[in-house]
């Protein structure tokens, strides 16, 4: 039983840090992606805060997948070391 949780531990680290990337990589990407199109519409003034993305959602639930891995494993060594002693 304690190999799947810390196989599930793992992956949702692992699936955690992948959202928190992947949504800095978007936020990243849709800025330089505004200035392309104010630059091909050549239209208006440019402003970051324009093509500005609210990824908070994602990177809370990045943080509580990490956060949740974290005290999972914890809980799985504290209870070995526990057994050992």
């Amino acid at each position: 039983m304690n190999k799947i949780q810390v196989i599930f531990s793992l992956i949702a680290i692992l699936v955690g840090t992948c959202i928190i990337s992947i949504s800095k990589i978007v936020e990243e990407f849709s800025v330089i992606m505004g200035r392309a199109a104010y630059q091909a519409a050549a239209a208006g003034s440019y402003s970051p805060e324009e093509y500005y993305v609210n990824l908070s959602l994602n990177y809370w639930i990045g943080s509580l997948l990490i956060l949740c891995g974290v005290i999972v494993l914890c809980i799985i060594s504290y209870n070995k070391y526990k057994k050992i002693l």
